[in-house]
Order: structure tokens, then C-alpha cells, then sequence
């Protein structure tokens, strides 16, 4: 079954697995869902916000993660709201991030979603 047209699936390729990715877009942002599994589920939830002027910076916030999760999947969200200019809720239902994976992904999501 296609997703609506509000939806789109990715799949991208990291050098320690394959990440799932489903992005709703909605009237007021965007939701990111991740997985590295077969189906998606809930994790560490991040929100970031773009910055209202040009000298400030991105504001998230998170919950449901470790301090080291929590870090990783706000910059998640951060990074896509700063390329974007929109809201993002990211829920990262990832095995394990670490800092390397953390790269490749966004490296990836940044090329998949033209940003």
C-alpha cells in the first residue's frame, strides 16, 4: 500500500545497517519516524525548532532518553529544523545511535530530502 501524499519513505544505507525513515508532513512541521528494524516504533522523541532570527540558534527538546540518546536525537531534530525552516518531531526507534551513525544519517537524510 502507498503512503498518502503527505507521506514519504526512505530507506538509507549506513555502514552498520539499513535505516527506515518516514517523514509526515504536517500543517505546522514535520514528523520523522526511524527505524532499523521492520516495523517502526517508539523511542527517544526530540523536538527541534528553527531559529526565529538569523544569530540564533535551533531550540529542541527531548524525552524518553538516555543523556547520550537525548543529545544525539536532538541534534537530529535540530539539524533538520536549521536546513529546513520547519518543525521537526523526530522518534528514533534505533537499536543504538552512536556519534558515527549519527553522521552517516544525517548526511543521508540531508541528501534524500534535498535539504
Amino acid at each position: 500500500m502507498a503512503p498518502p501524499e503527505d507521506t514519504q519513505d526512505i530507506e538509507l544505507d549506513t555502514s552498520s545497517v539499513t535505516v527506515r525513515a518516514r517523514i509526515v508532513t504536517l500543517e505546522n512541521g514535520r514528523l520523522l519516524l526511524l527505524t532499523d528494524s521492520e516495523g517502526f516504533r517508539l523511542g527517544p522523541v526530540a523536538i527541534g525548532v528553527p531559529p526565529r532570527s538569523r544569530m540564533s540558534l535551533p531550540v529542541s527538546a527531548e524525552m524518553f532518553a538516555s543523556p547520550e540518546d537525548s543529545a544525539l536525537v536532538r541534534i537530529i531534530a535540530e539539524r533538520l529544523s536549521l536546513w529546513s525552516g520547519n518543525a521537526w518531531l523526530v522518534v528514533a526507534g534505533l537499536r543504538s545511535i552512536s556519534r558515527e551513525f549519527l553522521l552517516e544519517l544525517l548526511s543521508g537524510l540531508r541528501s534524500a530530502l534535498g535539504l
